[in-house]
């Protein structure tokens, strides 16, 4: 025992840690030398004098909480970080054990406490969080830089592909057109790698942040592939788009950000890629009652990537080598950016290629599902048993067609070229097996789409097959719009989108009435050149203060008729409303005086509903949501162009209808009605309806009856949608009589049922009412039209 006391004193004595004993009142009853050094005072000044007297006043009372745990028996241990202050005034960290410890020799019970000086960690410590507290700001700073500079940068840069679009619109000789060209291109290229770094930026701050709302993954992937297919098309590559069978397309997750990772990838890989393709494939890699996991496939033809360089793909402002970048262009932030998105949609990215070969990149994220049943894109079961043939020279083309033709249970053959289709085609009808339907590239060598459908129509053993055409974006012309009535029977744009492939196969089954016939060429509306309808008499308020914006606005607007008002900040435009009545408001957001989210609260609450569109480059989170709170009704993003302006119009404002006088106080100008000629060709132009069905004026007749029918069932089916508010059934009705009211020329009808398809795709329940109530009305106007014509049969 005798050398275990030495032992333990020995420690004692020696320890580089201070030790104490400590009484029942926290007085030091002993201490180790370390423990004197660390105080700055001789053992005799420190014995008999409470622990707690030589800490800082703000941490005495922690410690004696601490202390009374301790002696009271509450607690066997604790520790615990204090402030302490030495001989001399200066003040250190403490790190301070206590336990409770019971003498046999003294039959007492003593608190040994242990005590190490940590004042270096706690500074060392500070500087960091320190360090890091002015990084983090550092950074925030250069962010919100980034993002003013960035909305300054984007308004000249709007400014200039607006105008541009104007010069482009105008008649120019051909160096003059591939000037302005480049001009459009240059500026598309400058204000993608401002949004680039914009984003980059957001990240490095942990400003970016994901949204999580409803979306349909289809419309999703389609859209994403659209934004690009015209430029590869344009190159000469083909482009095809997979969704694999059962993978659930209603879901919750972010759907910008997910275009943006497709978008880059699919850019690159058309940048990258000379000659051949670019395939786009969806899997479903995982999925539970409440989450799927999807991987995206996006393989080239491309150069291919060497292996000692893919590591480096990933990182920041890095490309293959320094010659992509002269070559190519671009920032080499796209993949970066796409990582990062990747990761916060906890999933991964990655890239498989062979240099000289292609590449093949990937990514996946996991989405939520939606509450709702429909979530597997429906099958036609018409369709089922059909006998198809594709006509297509490029074997992955065939390929995509015949999965979702066997998705949908259709016998299905292949051809690569127009002399073979023709072949199988004969043989078939002469054992009495003719082909249901013939899809048909338009764009083959030797015998392309037009020719073989051509020699089909001229064949009258093979020319009661169903024609689609098949052609890639912008590649159709007027050619395609001429023949198309004539020789085929539906069209469908390239890459093919499964949702439009299936409502073309179900209809291409149907055969009950012509009404079937009408809704097949609603395809039609795709490639016909949108009519700019006349605004006339028009009046619209345009709230911008930037001079050359005014400018842009007034130009895309009086083209089209309109007559245009401007307010230089948010107080002007609410003075002029109160002056005149407008039948639209575009409104900046950023304006001085009164900014475009108050001057919208004012005009609200003045009671005036003028439809009111926010014009806006803000890249923050929540904007559209922040409008519509202020009582905006839509959302134009800068940069626009004519093409943006004119949906816009056509939604809140009845092309070809004058605004008519505001009754009340408030209203400063009178405008004429259109004639009763103008509004009844509006509500329905029988000749025209007749000029499309080729003159046929009892086929006319016919499918009105079938219309007629048909939208009699239909209206109270939008009703009852309504109100269990199902507004994908409500979208899909609306839809359904937009292609059949457009195609019959009843234009009012028409596009009362595009404005419910609208509300009912933003699911607004209060503007889905007034747009059915709307809809029905014109419906009313239409039928006593169309009744007279019906009856003179």
């Amino acid at each position: 025992m005798e050398n275990a006391d030495l032992l333990f004193r020995e420690i004692f004595e020696n320890s580089k840690v201070g030790m104490a004993v400590l009484g029942k009142r926290g007085q030091i009853l002993h201490c180790n030398p370390h423990f004197t050094e660390m105080l700055g005072y001789p053992e005799k000044e420190i014995k008999e004098r409470a622990l707690g007297t030589y800490l800082h006043h703000d941490f005495r009372e922690e410690f004696n909480k601490k202390f009374q745990k301790i002696i009271s028996g509450e607690e066997k241990y604790n520790k615990s970080q204090l402030k302490y202050v030495k001989n001399g005034g200066n003040s250190a960290w403490w790190l301070v054990n206590l336990a409770l410890v019971f003498s046999r020799d003294f039959g007492k019970r003593f608190i040994s406490a242990i005590i190490e000086d940590i004042t270096e960690q706690i500074e060392e410590r500070e500087k960091l969080k320190a360090e890091k507290e002015n990084a983090e700001k550092s950074t925030r700073i250069k962010s919100d830089f980034l993002a003013n500079m960035s909305h300054e940068i984007r308004t000249p840069i709007h400014t200039i592909m607006g105008m541009n679009d104007l010069l482009l619109e105008t008649k120019l000789d051909e160096e003059q057109q591939e000037y302005a060209e480049q001009v459009r291109f240059s500026a598309e290229v400058l204000l993608s790698l401002i949004n680039d770094i914009l984003d980059f930026s957001k990240i490095e701050a942990g400003k970016l942040h994901l949204e999580t709302i409803d979306f349909d993954l289809l419309s999703v992937v389609e859209e994403s592939v659209d934004l690009v297919s015209l430029k590869a098309h344009k190159k000469g590559l083909e482009v095809a788009l997979y969704l694999e069978p059962n993978i659930p397309v209603l879901l919750r997750g972010d759907p910008v950000r997910l275009r943006q990772i497709i978008v880059n990838l699919f850019n690159n890989a058309v940048k990258f890629t000379r000659e051949g393709e670019v395939v786009v494939t969806v899997r479903l890699h995982e999925e539970t009652d409440e989450h799927v996991i999807l991987k995206f496939f996006v393989r080239d033809t491309g150069l291919g990537i060497p292996q000692d360089r893919v590591d480096k793909l990933f990182k920041a402002f890095s490309q293959v080598d320094a010659s992509t970048t002269r070559k190519f262009g671009g920032t080499g932030l796209g993949l970066s950016i796409s990582r990062n998105l990747t990761k916060m949609m906890n999933g991964q990215i990655g890239v498989e290629s062979e240099y000289g070969k292609g590449s093949t990149f990937w990514f996946t994220v996991r989405l939520k599902k939606q509450d709702r049943e429909g979530g597997i894109v429906a099958v036609p079961e018409e369709a089922a048993k059909a006998k198809v043939l594709v006509v297509d020279d490029n074997n992955t083309a065939r390929s995509v067609l015949r999965k979702y033709l066997e998705e949908c249970k259709c016998l299905v053959s292949e051809a690569e070229n127009g002399h073979q289709a023709l072949s199988m085609l004969r043989e078939a009808a002469d054992k009495g097996l003719a082909y249901d339907i013939c899809f048909i590239d338009l764009l083959m060598p030797r015998m392309d789409g037009w020719q073989l459908a051509s020699e089909i129509n001229a064949d009258k053993q093979i020319n009661s097959t169903k024609l689609v055409l098949l052609s890639p974006a912008g590649k159709s012309g007027d050619e395609a719009k001429m023949k198309l009535l004539h020789w085929f029977d539906a069209y469908l744009n390239k890459p093919l989108k499964k949702r439009e492939l299936f409502d073309c196969l179900k209809k291409l089954s149907l055969s009950e009435s012509e009404l079937e016939m009408v809704e097949e060429t609603a395809p039609l509306e795709e490639i016909e050149e949108v009519e700019e309808e006349t605004f006339k008499d028009q009046a619209i308020l345009i709230a911008e203060d930037h001079e050359v914006n005014q400018q842009l606005f007034k130009t895309i607007l009086e083209s089209l008729g309109c007559t245009v008002r401007v307010a230089n900040n948010g107080l002007e435009a609410v003075q002029a409303v109160e002056r005149e009545h407008f039948s639209l408001i575009f409104m900046d957001v950023q304006m001085p005086e009164l900014n475009g989210y108050e001057a919208s609260i004012k005009i609200r609450e003045m009671g005036i509903r003028t439809p009111i569109i926010a014009a806006t480059a803000s890249a923050v989170k929540g904007e559209r949501e922040r409008c519509l709170e202020a009582g905006m009704n839509d959302i134009l993003v800068k940069p626009f162009k004519k093409k943006d302006v004119l949906p816009l119009l056509k939604k809140w404002i009845a092309p070809q209808q004058p605004s008519l006088a505001l009754t009340g106080s408030n209203s400063g100008m009178v405008s004429q009605a259109p004639s009763s000629a103008e509004a009844s060709h509006y509500i329905f132009d029988y000749k025209e309806a007749i000029e499309t069905f080729m003159g046929n004026e009892e086929v006319v007749r016919n499918v009105l009856k079938a219309f007629l029918k048909k939208a009699e069932e239909q209206i109270p089916l939008m009703h009852q949608a309504l109100s269990s508010k199902d507004f994908e059934k409500l979208r899909g009705e609306a839809h359904s009589m937009k292609g059949g009211a457009f195609n019959l020329s009843v234009n009012k009808l028409g596009e009362q049922s595009k404005w419910l398809e609208e509300t009912a795709r933003a699911k607004n329940e209060e503007e889905s009412s007034r747009a059915l109530e709307d809809l029905k009305a014109a419906f009313e106007e239409f039928r006593s039209m169309a009744l007279k014509h019906i009856e003179t049969l």
